[in-house]
């Protein structure tokens, strides 16, 4: 299953979703009941969404919570199209686009997994948790693909054959060295642990210039570019079952926590940009989240498969 992370306002039939878990959860909260009213008065899609989330709902004999729906019902939808709903729901959660990586992938791990693969070349590979790659080495070249997750590499040098690891538009490229490169929830980044490592890719500085041991950089899903640097010791800290972040936005840090715990990691009235530093111990994922909520000052509960940090 992917390490997801939903934030409320996304679309209107994961939001109803989080709404229904919330209220069957929770039915005695006044103060949830209010803000869910709040929601269904916000936008037309919004009722919409939720008045065929419980067709659906009664399409499998499940009871939808006792809150109030909006006094103009959507027309009901025919039988076969709130089937294919609730198929599609189904398939959302239990058939992640992982899947689909993984039949194009040479190499992917599953939950909580990491994995130590010696290349043809010389170097090593070691892969995070649910992540997927793309091999391709020739007398010319040697090309990694990262499809999705976090891959550490120590390269054997060739100085007539560049290493390089391409994640989402971003090449890191290297004759012999070290480094991590991730791709989870739309955010890339790079940090060398040896060596020296050149970055190229779309939105970056032609001009930007190499990156030594300890440098790191990241790029978020809204193109916006940071650097620094840190201890080279630290890099991909997670092969030692650690996540370190410092400074990084919450819900990438429950992008990767997801990758350890498995399920859907939900944030119901969190910020997803509000940043986090911190120490969590991959062994323990969902300890780790109970941590991360008490430092935001929020509540975390397991639903199922879901785990859920919210402020209501």
């Amino acid at each position: 299953m992917s390490g997801q992370t939903h934030t409320l306002g996304f679309a209107a039939r994961d939001d109803a979703m989080t709404w229904l878990i919330l209220l069957r959860e929770s039915p005695d909260n006044a103060d949830l009941a209010r803000a869910h009213r709040a929601w269904l008065a916000k936008d037309e899609g919004n009722a919409r969404a939720w008045c065929d989330l419980c067709d659906t709902w009664a399409v499998l004999g499940a009871v939808a919570p006792p809150a109030p729906l909006v006094a103009a019902s959507p027309k009901r939808r025919p039988l076969p199209l709130m089937i294919a709903l609730a198929a599609t729901v189904v398939l959302a959660v239990f058939l992640g686009p992982e899947y689909w990586r993984r039949a194009q992938a040479d190499y992917w791990t599953g939950t909580g997994e990491t994995q130590m693969i010696a290349l043809a070349d010389g170097s090593q590979m070691t892969l995070g948790a649910q992540t997927a790659v793309q091999v391709t080495l020739t007398d010319a070249r040697r090309e990694i693909y990262l499809m999705g997750g976090s891959a550490y590499f120590e390269v054997a040098p060739d100085p007539a054959r560049p290493f390089s690891v391409h994640a989402d538009g971003v090449a890191a490229t290297a004759i012999g060295t070290a480094f991590e490169v991730t791709e989870v929830a739309g955010t890339n980044s790079v940090a060398v642990a040896e060596g020296v490592v050149a970055i190229s890719g779309e939105d970056l500085d032609a001009e930007a210039p190499p990156m030594a041991a300890g440098d790191w950089m990241r790029r978020a899903d809204t193109g916006v570019m940071a650097r620094g640097t840190g201890d080279p010791s630290m890099v991909a800290s997670w092969r030692n079952g650690l996540l370190l972040v410092e400074d990084q936005p919450v819900s990438d840090v429950t992008s990767r926590l997801a990758r350890h715990s498995g399920g859907h990691i939900l944030l119901v009235g969190v910020g997803s940009d509000r940043h986090v530093t911190g120490v969590f111990n991959l062994a323990q994922p969902d300890d780790a989240l109970e941590t991360l909520a008490q430092s935001l000052g929020v509540a975390f509960r397991k639903v199922g498969p879901l785990r859920i940090l919210s402020s209501y």
